[in-house]
């Protein structure tokens, strides 16, 4: 897909971003992948698995870890020392804990006699005759330590080998540390044996597209694809197979930089909020799916850059709508606390707004506000229907450039996660 005038869409557009980052991950990965040691020999080959967490400031590159859990082997009762500046690579050393100071502080550490099924193949870890290797993982890198005295732990390197084995999240790869230890006969499989479909080209919308939605119009469970554009928004519908353009059909004349959906005047259908840029316009789907003359609301912004649906349990929708000069509501009746300096928090300046998710991120039944920008974000939490404290700083970025971000529970744990 490309953004420009004359813009094609196709019809894999709703995945055409991932397509193209799991397709270079795969490629990445399949060079990578050792089936000779996979977490499954990574666990039977552990005499010990500890969950860490590392805490407090590196003094001279030595970090201590608190040990949360024993996984396999006996815990120790006292914190563990890694010294981070102990290897032949400095720069490594420094990175890990530059990592660790930016919050990354949950690790898993792997000690033990490690050799791959080829028998000393390229993954042969070796290690100490009497206390073995530590593998420790922490922030989606592996790193190579050898004991030096009880409860101290010198850096080798960061060992990139090790990413055939897992190349994920430390989280992640404690879920399947989980499963190894739990069931008989624990697989770990090499190859997905999935395969990527044809485009097929569904046609042209002018203009520069904004956003791709998927929209059930009708209530019947079938998405109708919204595409939003500048020069003119599109509907395409599954019809006899086949994706078609119902923008017509749906008398649908609206132009959008940013958009959102929701049902604003409860009778149950779809509708949406629609910004060029300075003003939004509400459209209403009439009874017979149509769309009609947009309301327009008393509601001027500069820079209105995205659009996101608050509404607290029992109440009505409002809009919180992203601005260069940061986050507003409408309607206004909304409570945001302003930082200060007590809460730890730095202000923004001004530039593009970001995106906006609204969504219970601490499951205490109110909404929260999380507002990602280029190199970080912010979370306001809800503390009560339509009132939010002061924003927390958190480290989610969207990076320089073109980019976008989508919510969702990616790795099935019931917690959200962010796609950026």
């Amino acid at each position: 897909m490309q953004r420009k005038t004359g813009s094609a869409v196709s019809m894999c557009v709703k995945f055409a971003l991932v397509a193209i980052v799991v397709t270079a991950a795969a490629a990445v990965a399949n060079a990578f992948i050792n089936p000779n040691f996979t977490p499954v020999h990574l666990v039977e080959q552990s005499d010990l698995v500890l969950v860490l967490k590392f805490e407090g400031e590196a003094k001279d590159g030595k970090v201590k870890a608190t040990v949360q859990k024993a996984l396999k082997g006996e815990a120790p009762k006292k914190p563990l020392t890694f010294d981070f500046f102990a290897g032949a690579f400095e720069a490594q050393g420094k990175a890990v804990v530059r990592m660790i100071a930016d919050g990354n502080t949950e690790a898993l550490f792997f000690v033990g006699f490690f050799e791959d099924e080829a028998g000393g193949g390229d993954m042969e870890l070796g290690g100490d005759e009497e206390e073995g290797r530590g593998m420790l993982h922490i922030g989606g890198k592996w790193i190579a330590l050898s004991s030096v005295e009880e409860r101290l732990w010198d850096m080798e390197k960061i060992d990139s080998r090790m990413l055939g084995t897992w190349a994920g999240s430390t989280d992640m790869l404690l879920r399947a540390v989980h499963y190894v230890l739990t069931t008989d006969d624990a697989d770990v499989p090499i190859k997905s044996n999935v395969e990527w479909g044809r485009h097929v080209k569904l046609g042209t919308v002018k203009g520069k597209i904004a956003a791709l939605t998927p929209v059930d119009l009708a209530g019947d469970g079938k998405l109708t694809l919204f595409v939003a554009s500048d020069a003119g928004d599109k509907l395409f519908r599954c019809e006899g197979g086949k994706l078609v353009d119902v923008t017509a059909k749906h008398g649908l004349t609206s132009k959008s930089k940013v958009a959102c959906w929701a049902d604003f005047n409860d009778d149950g259908k779809a509708d949406f909020m629609s910004s060029g840029g300075s003003s939004l316009k509400r459209y209403l789907q009439n009874a017979d799916g149509t769309f009609g003359k947009p309301d327009h609301a008393k509601f001027e912004a500069r820079d209105i850059s995205d659009l996101a649906v608050l509404r607290a349990p029992g109440g009505e929708p409002r809009l919180v709508v992203g601005t260069s000069a940061g986050v507003r509501f409408f309607p206004e009746k909304v409570s945001m606390r302003a930082p200060t300096k007590g809460d730890g928090t730095v202000e923004v300046k001004s530039g593009p707004g970001g995106r906006y998710f609204v969504a219970d991120f601490d499951g205490d039944a109110l909404p929260d506000i999380l507002r990602i920008l280029s190199n970080g974000a912010f979370l306001y939490k809800g503390t009560a229907p339509g009132v939010f404290a002061a924003p927390v700083k958190t480290q989610i970025g969207l990076g320089k450039g073109q980019s976008t971000a989508q919510l969702g529970d990616y790795d099935a744990d019931g917690l959200l996660d962010i796609f950026v």
